[in-house]
């Protein structure tokens, strides 16, 4: 099983996903993103019959990796390594699950040495696609930056809350009153997107 579904060898065809892959290199050229075409084999997730084409090229001085494939399915990452930090695992993975509650088109993976962001779309041609590419970045680089700002609360809410005593009231402290707090934000908030 490949990336997306299993194919056959004698119906497979990928001329069509080359195709797109080339009409939205052409229109980030045309954009000024300075895309290049990655030419390595992506993390084996592709089979010989499927073709998996991969555009890099930077927005907003963010890393940002374009995926085509089969049956005109696009991918748009922005992928961070957090290996050079120490940073909070389940800090990570709970501003992942608020930002992914708050912001609908966004899916994240976060693990301790990356975290992922991805949008998924279907699309019938690059030209139905391409008017939707920069507002999708946009959505993208705010849910990178929401994150951001999440994690640095639920740190400092840690840390704040190790620093004290336990809540004599409530009995709650540490991490279980920054998910108490998390889950009673979201309670009053309308589902949006």
């Amino acid at each position: 099983m490949g990336l997306f579904r299993k194919n056959t060898k004698d119906t497979a065809d990928t001329s069509g996903n080359k195709l797109l892959a080339d009409s939205i290199f052409s229109y980030l050229k045309s954009e000024g993103f300075f895309p290049e075409k990655d030419t390595e084999m992506p993390d084996k997730e592709a089979t010989d019959t499927e073709e998996l084409c991969r555009i890099r090229f930077k927005y907003e001085g963010k890393k940002v990796i374009l995926e085509t494939a089969d049956g005109n399915y696009i991918r748009i990452i922005m992928r961070f390594n957090l290996d050079d930090e120490n940073y909070d695992t389940m800090c990570l993975m709970c501003a992942a699950s608020q930002v992914m509650y708050e912001v609908k088109a966004v899916k994240i993976v976060a693990a301790a040495s990356f975290i992922q962001f991805t949008i998924e779309t279907f699309c019938l041609s690059a030209d139905a696609f391409t008017p939707f590419l920069k507002p999708y970045l946009d959505i993208m680089s705010e849910a990178v930056g929401r994150h951001w700002n999440l994690y640095v609360k639920f740190v400092e809410d840690i840390k704040a809350s190790s620093d004290q005593e336990e809540d004599a009231d409530s009995g709650v402290s540490g991490f279980d009153g920054v998910i108490r707090d998390a889950i009673e934000s979201q309670e009053k908030k309308s589902i949006k997107n």
